[in-house]
């Protein structure tokens, strides 16, 4: 399963227009994936040694979350 690459798909169908061009579909496809990419490392590289996630762990993917959600917002109300 390509999680990234189908939210990538999703993010494109709902901001995008179908007309945009090939060459801006790519470099919007290549900064989502690179900001995707930027994520990721940023997630492993704060998680606390372990199996088991613990109250900061938690705590960090929450503000994570909500800092996305708010910027998800700004986008749809164009304020981003």
């Amino acid at each position: 399963m390509n999680y990234v690459e189908k939210a990538w798909e999703s993010y494109a169908k709902a901001v995008y227009p179908p007309n945009i061009s090939a060459v801006q579909r790519k470099e919007c496809r290549r900064a989502f994936f690179a900001g995707a990419h930027g994520l990721f490392h940023t997630i492993t590289g704060f998680l606390e040694p372990g199996a088991e996630p613990t109250e900061n762990d938690l705590k960090r993917m929450d503000l994570v979350a909500e800092e996305l959600e708010d910027f998800a917002r700004a986008v749809k109300e164009e304020r981003a």
